[in-house]
């Protein structure tokens, strides 16, 4: 199971003063996120040895990464009393003292296997209104929620909005049958298909419909009243319903940039956004124009041109 930490530019560096949901950036400066994919991260009965295959799923559970937490919060003075060997000699096995836990979407995806893999990442959305089971029940959900404020730790979900997902047979057009989506069930709140081909156009990457292969991810037209409306309604329950205190909204590049701001606000608390670029600008844009609070720094992952 393998879990990672994030990195946030500077200006969007997260911090936690007493748990407020609606804290700015600058409230949150001292905040250290641990960021867990659920499904790989830990099963509920604490067992390693088990198969997982890489694109399958592997069972992690929200109950497990309860069980885990002492490990991701707790620091040198509450260690564990056990020793490994190494070439060194041996050496303590230590926990993490991180802050806060920030973990992949909730929401209920499409459940059967495809030719590119199964959703266990979370990210192939089918109904926005219901959670998914694949991780544990809603009451397995809540009960995480509140051990972590329990230890006065914030709890950050990642949020899809630029698309719903359904599988396909690699033909184009996609045969979609839109009344399965929730809340999306028309086609008239998505755009027309094409495939995304000018990744430097901005108009082409957030109209255009990514990864057409095995699964198509269709495209949310989130400059219509309608889809921005539902969506504000949704995010406004989820962080109430299932007491969330942050956000990553997946995708930020891929939506029109006037939306965020206002799904941000519908939320009423810190979010940051997936701008996947290593063009300075192209961050800059979103932090000068004010459309997001903050983004993780992948000015440091791509290598400078």
């Amino acid at each position: 199971m393998r879990s990672s930490i994030i990195n946030l530019a500077a200006v969007a560096a997260l911090a936690f003063s007493g748990l407020p949901s609606a804290a700015d950036a600058t409230e949150w400066k001292s905040l250290s996120i641990y960021q867990v994919m659920v499904d790989r991260y830990a099963r509920t009965d604490g067992s390693t040895t088990a198969e997982c295959a890489m694109h399958r799923f592997c069972c992690g559970t929200w109950k497990g990464l309860i069980n885990q937490l002492n490990y991701i919060q707790s620091e040198w003075l509450h260690c564990r009393s056990f020793f490994w060997f190494s070439a060194r000699g041996p050496t303590r096995h230590v926990y993490m003292g991180f802050t806060a836990v920030h973990i992949s979407p909730i929401v209920e995806n499409i459940d059967h296997h495809t030719t590119v893999g199964d959703a266990y990442h979370g990210y192939w959305s089918l109904d926005n209104y219901a959670l998914n089971n694949s991780f544990g029940t809603e009451k397995d959900f809540k009960d995480l929620a509140a051990e972590l404020h329990k230890r006065d730790m914030p709890l950050i979900v990642d949020v899809v909005v630029n698309n719903m997902v359904q599988a396909f047979d690699n033909v184009v057009l996609p045969k979609i049958d839109y009344s399965k989506f929730n809340p999306f069930a028309d086609k008239k709140y998505f755009h027309p298909y094409c495939n995304v081909t000018q990744w430097e156009n901005p108009t082409d990457y957030q109209n255009c419909w990514l990864y057409p292969y095995g699964i198509a991810l269709a495209d949310l037209k989130t400059e219509s009243p309608a889809v921005v409306d539902e969506l504000s309604r949704w995010v406004k329950g989820l962080v109430v319903n299932y007491s969330i205190d942050g956000l990553r909204i997946d995708g930020s590049k891929h939506v029109n940039g006037e939306f965020l701001p206002v799904f941000v606000e519908a939320a009423g608390m810190f979010a940051f956004g997936e701008v996947l670029s290593g063009v300075t600008e192209d961050m800059c844009q979103y932090q000068t124009l004010g459309l997001l609070p903050g983004m993780p720094n992948y000015l440091e992952y791509y290598p400078p041109e």
